[in-house]
């Protein structure tokens, strides 16, 4: 396959076809491990929304959709890795001490390598710019968090993020004013595709284990009200939880 994994139909059945490249990939490291789980949740969030009930009409949908999906891989991602028992398993047999410091490490090499690997040697027009999967996956783990916790000290934000980047051994510079300009026009046809397809599909939950639905359902139909109302739910639900205790 020319690429690591896709997310499919066929006889009118979704799904997720990994490539012999990506099966036969040795994991010797919990970057490597955490490199394999990106690509499965990116195309796991696939799934997830329908994607494939969906028909681009032009390029940018499918640059949208797969910017989406980018953020969403991670949230998935972070949501396995979290309340996934087998998981976090898996995981442990790599790398027995798991601490929010060395999965926050982990994944930032993890992210780099995708970077490297996938999103720079990617030269379909189907996709983003490199640099913004970049920003997109990075933004998603954060996304992850501010739905675990009711609130995210701006100390503990800078060290995540700052992590992430050194850890990925990326420049931000190559964050350039384009980037952001590309931000803009995805993000709105990503909302005008989504309620589209939540119109058919409305919870966007099927498959999902309902504690994983609060942080993986996103609702584009939901008035600001609603979305408050979303909001007060969640934080309550998860008031008593946490992940790691290491970092304050």
């Amino acid at each position: 396959m020319r690429e690591y994994a896709c997310c499919f139909k066929l006889s009118g059945i979704d799904r997720i076809r990994l490539s012999e490249t990506l099966c036969e990939s040795q994991v010797n490291s919990l970057s490597d491990a955490l490199f394999t789980l990106l690509v499965v949740s990116h195309e796991l969030a696939h799934y997830l929304n329908f994607h494939n009930s969906h028909i681009d009409t032009e390029s940018k949908e499918s640059v949208a959709i797969e910017s989406r999906y980018d953020n969403l891989g991670s949230q998935v991602l972070l949501t396995l890795i979290t309340f996934g028992k087998r998981t976090s398993q898996l995981l442990r047999k790599i790398y027995p001490s798991l601490t929010q410091s060395s999965v926050s490490e982990a994944l930032g090499e993890a992210i780099g390598k995708i970077y490297r690997t996938i999103y720079l040697q990617n030269k379909s027009k189907k996709y983003p710019s490199p640099e913004y999967r970049l920003m997109s996956t990075m933004a998603g783990c954060l996304s992850f968090f501010y739905k675990l916790h009711k609130g995210l000290p701006e100390k503990w934000i800078m060290w995540f993020l700052a992590t992430l980047l050194k850890r990925s051994d990326v420049s931000f510079s190559l964050i350039s004013n384009k980037t952001y300009t590309e931000a803009e026009d995805i993000i709105n046809r990503i909302n005008e595709i989504h309620r589209n397809l939540q119109e058919e599909h409305l919870l966007m939950n099927v498959g999902m284990k309902p504690l994983y639905g609060y942080f993986l359902v996103s609702n584009f139909q939901q008035s600001q009200e609603e979305q408050l109302r979303h909001r007060n739910k969640l934080e309550k639900m998860v008031g008593s939880f946490e992940l790691f205790k290491d970092v304050e």
